[in-house]
């Protein structure tokens, strides 16, 4: 009896590449999170740095979309950094994505 191949030697290199691949960078991003300092939120002495930080971890942050274009170090202090609480409508775009990058590149 013949035995039928519905796979190439190139489909068996590509299979083994995508999963060397996502393995590799899986463990790259998670040592960056759980190893050493992933997030530093700025912030006063009026709030304990670490409650501060597990915060910024948990939510989402955002950036100012209109502060893009403003000239950095005298408009703004850094691109996308802006004062949210003035009057005026702000297009804000919200990044959620910190902690599951590592699970979603494992999961594929």
């Amino acid at each position: 009896v013949n035995h039928v191949k519905t796979d190439s030697s190139i489909f068996r290199l590509h299979t083994n590449a995508t999963v060397i691949l996502l393995v590799t960078f899986s463990i790259a991003v998670t040592t960056r999170q759980y190893v050493g300092n992933p997030i530093d939120c700025v912030h006063t002495r009026d709030i304990p740095e670490d409650v501060l930080n597990t915060y910024c971890w948990i939510h989402s942050t955002y950036t100012v979309v209109d502060a893009f274009m403003k000239k950095q170090g005298q408009e703004v202090p850094f691109p996308g950094v802006d004062n949210s609480q003035r009057s005026g409508a702000l297009t804000i775009r919200h990044t959620k994505y910190y902690q599951w990058v590592a699970f979603t590149l494992f999961f594929q």
